[in-house]
């Protein structure tokens, strides 16, 4: 569904004469990195499907702006997380949070020490909405990387683990899984790009984010789980 729906949001976009498509990629097109942090520049060598879809869409795009001109922004983002993105309680942040307070132990695969650069929703959005009414120069046909804050699993868990306790009271374990086959050591982004030509600064924190999650989840399922 990736490759097939950004071919048909491209076709779309060159039979009605639209002025920009912006394409939201993924840090998972990088795969492993060579150099921390990751520059726009750095090899692309996916090793999930999921990246190499995105990856395909980045082809995809590149290919209609050189053959039909159509202006194009791909962006690259991080771990998305926060209120909105379809809450989604199966990614790291608000899965710790439910955990946490559903009284059950926060799962790390590994040592924990893995790190990724994690992007609020509402950070995102703003870099949507400069990458969508930013001129063209130095932006059309562009790459950015969009993150926001680099932060270890084991730290990540501390920071759910105390704001559990503080607002309900509630005592939070950590539960150490084997790793998984694959997945990336460390991660974090260079933003000097998208910080120099849009004008993207990330304003959120993981802290206050962690505590949004932690209000929206006891007004919307409280009450199932006792709160």
């Amino acid at each position: 569904m990736n490759i097939l729906g950004t071919f048909n949001v491209l076709e779309v976009a060159r039979r009605l004469d639209i002025r920009r498509v912006v394409f939201a990629s993924s840090a998972a097109v990088y795969g492993v990195p060579l150099t921390l942090p990751v520059v726009e520049e750095d090899p692309l060598r996916p090793t999930n499907l999921y990246g190499v879809t995105k990856l395909a869409g980045e082809r995809l795009v590149s290919l209609y702006h050189e053959n039909y001109g159509l202006e194009m922004v791909t962006l690259r983002f991080g771990n998305i997380y926060g209120v909105g993105v379809f809450t989604r309680w199966d990614t790291v942040i608000p899965r710790f949070v439910r955990l946490g307070l559903e009284g059950k132990p926060l799962t790390i695969y590994g040592d924990g020490g893995s790190s990724r650069d994690f992007v609020h929703v509402w950070d995102a959005v703003e870099a949507l909405r400069l990458s969508a009414e930013a001129g063209g120069e130095g932006v059309d046909g562009e790459a950015f990387n969009v993150g926001g804050e680099t932060m270890r699993v084991k730290d990540l868990a501390e920071i759910v683990g105390e704001e559990v306790r503080r607002r309900v009271g509630i005592p939070v374990g950590v539960a150490y899984l084997p790793p998984r086959v694959g997945e990336v050591r460390e991660f974090t982004y260079s933003l000097e790009k998208i910080k120099e030509r849009l004008g993207f600064h990330p304003r959120r924190t993981i802290k206050e984010a962690v505590g949004e999650l932690i209000d929206y989840y006891l007004k919307t399922k409280g009450k199932e789980v006792g709160f």
